[in-house]
């Protein structure tokens, strides 16, 4: 009887250290599934985050380069307008250095005329 009270309780130690130890293995895979499915989520969360600060920096980007432009056809334009104004102003030197030129000549005219008048009426004066 000591024999097999012997055997009884040596299998039971021995299914009792089996299914010790399969529950140990069942923990260590469980935890390891449960560290890998966490590393897998913090993963995408990470990613997902990553993404949005990505669109973000896009987004704000984008409204800079809006402004960049805007501001430079604002420049443009403005520079265009005095590139014509000065033009203007240039023809319209031009305009008034011609007139005053015209005027010139109308004047030299008007003097030869003056002088080539003159001379006859002095000449009569002096044969009065």
């Amino acid at each position: 009887m000591r024999k097999t009270n012997l055997l009884i309780y040596t299998g039971i130690a021995v299914a009792t250290l089996a299914v010790g130890w399969l529950a140990r293995k069942h923990v260590q895979r469980s935890k390891q599934k449960a560290h890998a499915k966490g590393r897998e989520e913090g993963y995408n969360q990470a990613a997902q985050e990553y993404e949005q600060k990505l669109q973000k920096q896009n987004k704000d980007f984008q409204k800079k380069c809006d402004a960049q432009k805007k501001e430079r056809n604002i420049s443009i334009k403005l520079m265009e307008d005095y590139e014509n104004y000065l033009m203007e102003l240039e023809q319209s030197e031009l305009a008034v250095k011609e007139e005053a030129e015209n005027l010139k000549a109308e004047l030299e005219e008007l003097r030869e005329i003056c002088k080539e008048t003159a001379q006859p009426l002095l000449a009569d004066n002096l044969h009065d």
